[in-house]
C-alpha cells in the first residue's frame, strides 16, 4: 500500500516527470551506514542511496511485510535548466536494500512515475502519467513488464501533473484511485479496482485527496464535495466491501480571522481507528495550531501533540494502536523528529544521520504489517557538499 500527502507527493510526482535518458536505471546504494550513538534511540539509518552528483529524492516507500518492503527514488543531475533525470527502484528483502534495475528499453515507462503499489516481492507496479497513463510497469519477481490499463483509471489534476493513492493486497485486488481536483466544473470520480485481471469502475461519493486502505473491503479516503462548492469541507470516505459511507469531519471549535485550515495525513488501522491531522495557519507570520483528530468508531477526539512542533510531515500506524509522525522544527536549528503516540504519551526520537551526513529532511514513513515496526524516507547532506543530496532511509524494528 502506499499512502501520501497530496501536496508532497504532486510535487515529487512533477519532480520526476521528463524524459528518459536512455540509460538503464541503476542505483548507486551504499554499504550499511554507521549511525552515531544515542541518537536516534531505536531508529537507524541501513543505507544511503547516491551519491550521484545531483539531487536524489525519495518519490515513494512501501512495505508490505517484514521481509518486503519497495522504494523508490527520483534523480536529477545536474539539477537546473539542463537537468538530466533518471529513476530507480530498491527492494528490501528481510535483510537488505536491493536494486531493482529498469531495462532502458522501458525507462519511459518509470521516468515519469505518478503512483507505485506492491503486495510482496513477486507483484509490484510501476503507473505512469501523461501520454503514456494508459500503461503500467510490472514486476512479477524476474522481471518488468509493460501492462495496458483503462484510460479512465490514471488521471490528472488542475496542478498539471498525476498523483495516485495505490494500494495493492495481490490477489485480493488492487486499488488505484487518482487524488485531486480534475475539473473546476462539477464532474463524478471513479476509483479503479483491479481483480481477477478485471478492472472495477467504481463510483466515489465525492473528490478523493488522499487514500488510506486496511484491506480491499476497508478503506479509506479524504476528500471534498465533487459540487466544488465555494468553500468546500472536507468529510472522510469509506468503503466496506459493498458500498460507499461518509463521515464527516468536525469543525474545529475556534478558528482565528485571516486562518486557513487543512485537514491531511489520513491513517487508518480499521473502521474504529483512523487518524487525520488538522493545521490552522493564521497571518502573514505562519503562526500555526496542530492537533491531531481520532475516530474511534464512535465519536471524533482531539488528540494534542506532545512536544513544540513547527510542523507534521507524515502520519503512520505502529501496529498497536498508536501513531508514529515525521515532525519538524521548532527553532533556529531546524530539527527533523520521530514523535510516537501510544497509550495515552507520546515520545519524541530525533531523527539520526550518518557519520558523515547531516539530516536534510524526512518525507516518507510507512508501518510494517504485522510488525511494530516503521520505514522512512527522506535526504541526507554529506558533510562538505554543497551539491550531492543522498536519499536516505530509516527503519526502526518494534
Amino acid at each position: 500500500m502506499s499512502r501520501r500527502r497530496i501536496i508532497r507527493v504532486l510535487a515529487a510526482a512533477a519532480a520526476t516527470a521528463c524524459t528518459a535518458t536512455g540509460a538503464a536505471f541503476q542505483a548507486g546504494v551504499a554499504s550499511a551506514a554507521t549511525v552515531p550513538a544515542g541518537t536516534g534511540s531505536g531508529w537507524r539509518v541501513p543505507t544511503t542511496v547516491g551519491p550521484l552528483h545531483g539531487v536524489t529524492s525519495v518519490v515513494n516507500l512501501v512495505a508490505t511485510s517484514r521481509t518486503n518492503a519497495w522504494s523508490t527514488w527520483g534523480v536529477c543531475s545536474p539539477c537546473g535548466s539542463t537537468e538530466k533525470r533518471t529513476f530507480r527502484v530498491q527492494r528490501w528483502n528481510g535483510s537488505a536494500w536491493k536494486v531493482v534495475p529498469v531495462p532502458a528499453r522501458l525507462a519511459r515507462y518509470a521516468i515519469n512515475s505518478a503512483g507505485f503499489g506492491a503486495s510482496s516481492g513477486k507483484d509490484a507496479w510501476l503507473f505512469n502519467a501523461g501520454k503514456i497513463a494508459d500503461k503500467a510497469l510490472h514486476w512479477n519477481g524476474t522481471r518488468w513488464a509493460v501492462q495496458a490499463i483503462p484510460t479512465w483509471v490514471v488521471k490528472g489534476n488542475l496542478s498539471g501533473t498525476t498523483s495516485l493513492g495505490v494500494a495493492d493486497f495481490g490477489r485480493d485486488g488492487m486499488w488505484v484511485i487518482s487524488e485531486g481536483q480534475q475539473s473546476f466544473q462539477s464532474m463524478t470520480y471513479f476509483g479503479g479496482f483491479f481483480h481477477q485481471g478485471r478492472w472495477n469502475k467504481i463510483r466515489l461519493p465525492g473528490l478523493p485527496g488522499q487514500v488510506a486502505a486496511v484491506s480491499p473491503a476497508d478503506l479509506w479516503v479524504l476528500g471534498t464535495p465533487s459540487s466544488l462548492p465555494p468553500h468546500p469541507r472536507q468529510f472522510l470516505m469509506h468503503w466496506n466491501g459493498h458500498g460507499w459511507s461518509t463521515l464527516s469531519i468536525p469543525k474545529p471549535s475556534t478558528i482565528p480571522p485571516n486562518s486557513v485550515e487543512y485537514v491531511r495525513d489520513l491513517v487508518a488501522a480499521g473502521p474504529r481507528d483512523v487518524w487525520l491531522q488538522r493545521d490552522i495557519e493564521t497571518g502573514s507570520q505562519g503562526a500555526r495550531t496542530l492537533y491531531l483528530l481520532h475516530w474511534d468508531g464512535k465519536s471524533w477526539h482531539r488528540v494534542p501533540l506532545g512536544e513544540p512542533t513547527s510542523g507534521v510531515d507524515e502520519m503512520a500506524r505502529d501496529g498497536h494502536g498508536g501513531v508514529w509522525l515525521v515532525a519538524n522544527g521548532p527553532g533556529p536549528a531546524f530539527s527533523w523528529f520521530f514523535d510516537h503516540f501510544s497509550g495515552g504519551q507520546w515520545t519524541r526520537k530525533l531523527a539520526p544521520s550518518t557519520a558523515t551526513t547531516t539530516v536534510q529532511e524526512v518525507t516518507r514513513l510507512v508501518w510494517v504489517p504485522g510488525t511494530s515496526s516503521e520505514w522512512a524516507a527522506g535526504g541526507l547532506l554529506p558533510v562538505g557538499s554543497s551539491v550531492d543530496v543522498l536519499g536516505g532511509i530509516w527503519g526502526r524494528r518494534g
